[in-house]
């Protein structure tokens, strides 16, 4: 039969006309537009932080505050608001006071959304974006084609991003330019910085000492005070209760130490059981070390699954066989230590504090899942959920090391205060170096009584000597319940914010391991 009858051959195709396709590709980009504009209108939002009206010369670079740092380089942005409950410092002209940067009773969620959303420069602003030229009042002898001075929170935002939102700076930046300069603006993508010292015999005059990229802070940093008489005098970098180890503390770091190299191989061997995950996804890593932090951990799950966040994205590391047994039948990747029970408990470590025998376990875990090439989220065992964890991790800039922000009020912790119970350290060489360094330094951990201190302290040296990239994310995104003074009322209005963070950290309190579950209860966090 011929294939062809009754319409069952070829069809011959149709060729549109000329004005067809004409008229097709102009309604085409008609709805291109329309869609582009329709979608520009839905999904912008503007921040909804109320940045304080500027008064005198701040009224110069008064301006909103958008919610990206992104955003919050293409405009100059406001001075933050003093609180009243908190004593605050002069700025350098003494022409406005500055917001308090501790506060004993904890802040609010919307203070802190301002501290890190609106500007710090609260000093004299009136030569914002003038150019600084030589007594000659030319350059032609030197090689810089612009001197000019920009708004500080935007320079910080894009060219100093690793350092936390709240940093201060009460004066004007100063840039200097190869080529002619305007505005902020104008600043390219790349920017170096010159560390500059003062000369403390020639008062103002100030000579630049080196150059170096701007992801890598100043490493050497000198201070020159201004004194009573006018004059500058330089002064040492703060020191206060950065104490050296006596032999006690040596004594102990010794002996964990010994057991860091006598265990250190089947450890790493059980990093092989942690599991993977691809397309730059995270697993979340929790030491549990007895039935306290499981109880916390628990509750801890049941947050995230309210969100979607399976049993597989978390993995448990713990020495207890307690532990371990309950957990077994959870569905929760498990791994179990035992050889590591008596590790800051005997000998030498007899007298060592459970915070601190915790501590070196958390650090080892960390380095052994680093130098392991796996990439972990640390959480603390009562962080509460309210979002995906790879969500947190795709908000923010592709770094090695990614921190919570726990509060300034240890200076030890300077300039980035950040702390162990939520963190990346991905498993490349600088990071895994940085790990090692605090177990090898772990007797200065002892001294101070403090992993977080320590590792702030290393990560700053790591950052300005190695280039070791940070990111500290902002506490309206993962809220450290330090800032609060873990404080139920302020937790409960935090996480009811209608921007709520995406997860709260809270960390174990071992003067009373109760405390932490009643602040979670009290403030309608307990999921249990």
């Amino acid at each position: 039969m011929n294939s062809n009858v009754h319409g069952g051959g070829p069809k011959k195709k149709v060729k549109k006309s000329f004005l067809r396709t004409t008229l097709e590709f102009a309604l085409f980009i008609a709805w291109l537009v329309c869609t582009g504009f329709a979608g520009y209108y839905v999904g912008y939002d503007p921040s909804k932080v109320s940045c304080p009206e500027a008064t005198g010369l701040d009224a110069k670079i008064r301006a909103s505050v958008a919610s990206t740092s992104t955003a919050a380089v293409q405009q100059v942005t406001e001075p933050c608001p003093q609180a009243e409950s908190a004593p605050s410092t002069s700025s350098s002209d003494g022409s406005i006071p500055l917001p308090p940067l501790q506060k004993k009773e904890g802040y609010t969620f919307e203070e802190l959304d301002q501290l890190w959303s609106c500007s710090h420069a609260v000093g004299n602003m009136s030569t914002l974006h003038e150019q600084i030229l030589p007594k000659n009042i030319h350059m032609e002898k030197t090689k810089w084609k612009s001197i000019i001075t920009v708004e500080p929170k935007a320079f910080f935002d894009k060219y100093l991003s690793q350092y936390p939102g709240d940093t201060r700076a009460v004066q004007p930046v100063v840039v200097f330019s190869h080529k002619p300069l305007n505005s902020f603006d104008e600043m390219g993508e790349v920017c170096k910085v010159l560390d500059i010292a003062v000369v403390p015999d020639k008062p103002g005059v100030c000579v630049a000492v080196t150059e170096t990229f701007h992801d890598v802070a100043s490493y050497h940093m000198l201070h020159a005070d201004r004194q009573a008489d006018g004059s500058f005098a330089l002064t040492s970098n703060f020191v206060d209760g950065r104490v050296l180890p006596e032999e006690p503390a040596y004594a102990a770091a010794r002996a964990l130490i010994l057991d860091f190299f006598r265990f250190g191989d089947e450890v790493q061997q059980a990093m092989r059981g942690v599991p993977k995950h691809s397309n730059g996804k995270v697993v979340v890593g929790v030491f549990v070390d007895d039935a306290e932090d499981m109880e916390l951990f628990l509750n801890s799950y049941a947050s995230a699954n309210k969100h979607g966040v399976s049993k597989g994205k978390f993995c448990v590391f713990t020495t207890s066989q307690q532990v371990s047994d309950d957990l077994a039948k959870s569905g929760i990747k498990v791994i179990f230590l035992p050889q590591l029970s008596r590790v800051g408990r005997s000998g030498a470590t007899a007298s060592l504090s459970p915070k601190l025998r915790r501590h070196f376990l958390q650090a080892w875990l960390a380095f052994a899942a680093a130098n392991h090439l796996l990439k972990v989220l640390w959480q603390s065992p009562a962080t509460i959920w309210f979002d995906r964890p790879d969500n947190v991790v795709h908000a923010h800039p592709v770094v090695e090391t990614l921190w919570v922000f726990k509060g300034r009020e240890d200076q030890r912790a300077a300039p980035f205060f950040v702390s162990f119970d939520f963190f990346i350290a991905q498993g490349t060489e600088r990071p895994v170096h940085l790990l090692h360094e605090l177990l090898m330094h772990f007797d200065l951990i002892i001294a101070w009584d403090s992993l977080d201190a320590v590792a702030a302290y290393r990560l700053s040296e790591n950052n300005s000597r190695y280039g070791t990239t940070v990111y500290v994310l902002p506490p309206t995104q993962i809220l450290h319940a330090e800032l609060l003074k873990h404080q139920p009322d302020k937790l409960r209005h935090a996480a009811e914010a209608e921007r709520h963070p995406q997860a709260i950290v809270l960390p174990k309190h071992f003067e009373d391991v109760a405390r932490t579950q009643q602040v979670l209860r009290d403030a309608g966090l307990w999921f249990l």
